[in-house]
């Protein structure tokens, strides 16, 4: 019998430990099934995938600004206002 203590819930691990992990297999085509000492992960590859090009594009993406453009009020007829819909 496994009895799980409720902190064993709340554990935090560190980017550092993912390069520690014992890949065991993988299921279903999406999720490896890793081991770290003596607790077993299942990690989303997609979404392990995601973070990976999300973090990489923070790091190397330079974004320039650019002001925006003031609106300007236009009247128009009624007929016009159907036209530009």
């Amino acid at each position: 019998e496994v009895v799980m203590e409720e902190g064993d819930m709340r554990r935090v691990i560190q980017k550092s430990d993912f390069a520690k992990m014992k890949v065991i297999g993988q299921f279903n085509l999406g999720f490896i099934i890793a081991k770290l000492n003596e607790d077993l992960f299942i990690i989303d590859q997609h979404a392990t995938d995601e973070k990976f090009n999300f973090e990489r594009l923070q790091r190397t993406t330079v974004i320039h600004s650019q002001a925006l453009f003031q609106p300007l009020p236009v009247r128009v007829s009624p007929a016009q206002f159907l036209t530009i819909l």
